[in-house]
């Protein structure tokens, strides 16, 4: 007895401590409460939430966990473990624990609201809604803040996705450009290859003297009678 009352004094400090800003400092004293009296679940569960709150949702899930091994039957534990999954982005593990939750308290407006957003996380707005229509929105702010920053999340992964599908017309579009743009060199390099296939003026003057060179004496010389002739 007298050791749980020690403990919730070491928790009220630790709480404290954090609300001051010092989260360090509350998480110590919560550690070295729970060495002296293991038995506690309560300093578990806020040691996880602090951590939590650093960063470290791998250590504060361990201690959550601990907390409901040592106090199974109460529905705190497993719904703040569920709202540090949905911050690990664990949906699928979050809406088990927070459907644990329920089941021991069904009333919980709060854990509904987490259970809510946990689905939405998952890609299941239908069920997000309907929670929501048949049992309100709580007005904790930190499950509000947690449902924006969701949906801002998805918002930016349809703009990406949409972003990565107008990829290849883009690129097709470049392509495009880019062969029109070459075009005028192919036409250059082609009528300057004709052009040097092409014969000159000269050289059909001189290929012609060099034909009638080729022509047979004979002729010639029927063409000279002819002149005589004339």
């Amino acid at each position: 007895m007298i050791s749980n009352i020690l403990s919730f004094l070491a928790l009220r400090q630790g709480q404290k401590r954090i609300y001051a800003g010092k989260l360090a400092e509350g998480i110590e004293i919560f550690e070295k409460a729970i060495a002296k009296n293991p038995r506690y679940p309560f300093l578990y569960l806020h040691l996880g939430q602090a951590l939590s709150l650093q960063g470290d949702y791998p250590s504060a899930k361990e201690w959550l966990q601990k907390a409901m091994e040592i106090y199974p039957e109460n529905p705190v534990c497993p719904m703040f473990l569920g709202k540090i999954l949905i911050r690990s982005e664990l949906y699928s593990e979050a809406i088990e624990y927070l459907e644990k939750s329920l089941d021991m308290d069904p009333s919980n407006q709060l854990t509904w609201g987490y259970l809510a957003l946990a689905h939405m996380g998952a890609g299941n707005e239908a069920k997000f809604d309907s929670i929501l229509e048949e049992k309100g929105l709580s007005e904790n702010s930190d499950l509000q803040i947690q449902i924006i920053l969701t949906l801002e999340k998805q918002i930016r992964s349809m703009q990406k996705e949409t972003s990565e599908l107008e990829c290849p017309e883009e690129l097709e579009e470049e392509i495009t450009t880019s062969s029109e743009l070459e075009r005028p060199e192919e036409l250059e390099e082609e009528i300057t290859t004709n052009s040097k296939e092409s014969p000159s003026p000269q050289n059909i003057h001189s290929s012609s003297e060099e034909n009638n060179s080729k022509i047979p004496s004979k002729h010639l010389s029927s063409e000279e009678s002819t002149k005589e002739n004339d």
